[in-house]
């Protein structure tokens, strides 16, 4: 089965729409609580920018609205469920999509 965004609770959508505004890069120095992520106050978000000629890139996302969430988004959430409180010191963002989570579990 899989999970629609409207599913989501609104920090995990916030977070879903931040994993997109970044597309590669990172996101750094959020909490997780319960198993939710806490994005007050903001976390950092660092940009990777390409310097080298590349073909025009391709219409925004959708990010508002219901839409399906992709697997990789769905298993992040799992981690967070499972960790239930930490705190993120990196999300890796490769073309929107979290890839790697650096943390500190906390008790």
């Amino acid at each position: 089965m899989q999970d629609h965004a409207s599913n989501l609770t609104l920090a995990k959508r916030r977070l879903v729409q931040l994993m997109t505004k970044v597309d590669y890069g990172r996101i750094e120095r959020f909490a997780i609580r319960e198993g939710e992520p806490v994005l007050d106050p903001p976390p950092r978000m660092v940009f990777e920018l390409s310097i080298r000629e590349t073909e025009p890139s391709s219409p925004a996302r959708k990010t508002s609205g219901d839409f399906i969430v992709k697997n990789q988004v769905s298993r992040l959430f799992d981690l967070f469920a499972r960790i239930r409180n930490a705190r993120v010191e990196r999300l890796d963002v490769r073309a929107g999509l979290p890839q790697r989570v650096h943390l500190e579990p906390l008790s």
